[in-house]
Parts: structure tokens; C-alpha cells; sequence
């Protein structure tokens, strides 16, 4: 686990160092992150679900997730929806 978040506060900090010294532009920073978020996080995700044993106790987590996660938006419509009423 700390390997993992040494890895990243290294990736951060090169990434905030080639910036300041101009060796990042803007365009190049744009595309990284386009790279990154349209096809690194998706293989990730992807190779994460693959390699996952799937068990009764993880589909009754994911059900419990997924309907928390509805209700919560259910509630937090209703009171986006009141406070517009109040506003």
C-alpha cells in the first residue's frame, strides 16, 4: 500500500516540477490527462473487475452501494428541489 502512495506523490511531484519549468505546456498537460482519463482509468477499471473473484458477499456489498447510492440522490434531489422552492 505505501509503494502505491509513493508512486503517486512521485508522479505528482515530477509532474508539478516539469511544469514549473516549463517543460509541460499547456497542450501537453491536456493531453496527458485526455490519455489518462479516456484510457488509462478505463483499463484499470477493467483489469481491476477482471481479476476479481466474484462472491455472495460481494454482490450483496455492491447491491447495498448501489441502492445507497440511489436513495442518496434521490434525497439530495428533494432538497435541491426545496431549496430552489425557498430561494
Amino acid at each position: 500500500m505505501y509503494t502505491q502512495l509513493f508512486l503517486l506523490f512521485a508522479l505528482l511531484f515530477t509532474g508539478y516540477f516539469l511544469a514549473k519549468v516549463g517543460f509541460l505546456t499547456d497542450e501537453v498537460t491536456l493531453g496527458i490527462n485526455k490519455m489518462i482519463m479516456y484510457f488509462a482509468f478505463p483499463c484499470l477499471i477493467a483489469l481491476r473487475l477482471g481479476s476479481m473473484k466474484i462472491s455472495s458477499a460481494l454482490v450483496r456489498d455492491f447491491l447495498i452501494v448501489t441502492v445507497l447510492g440511489a436513495v442518496s440522490f434521490v434525497i439530495f434531489t428533494l432538497i435541491a428541489h426545496g431549496y430552489y422552492r425557498i430561494a
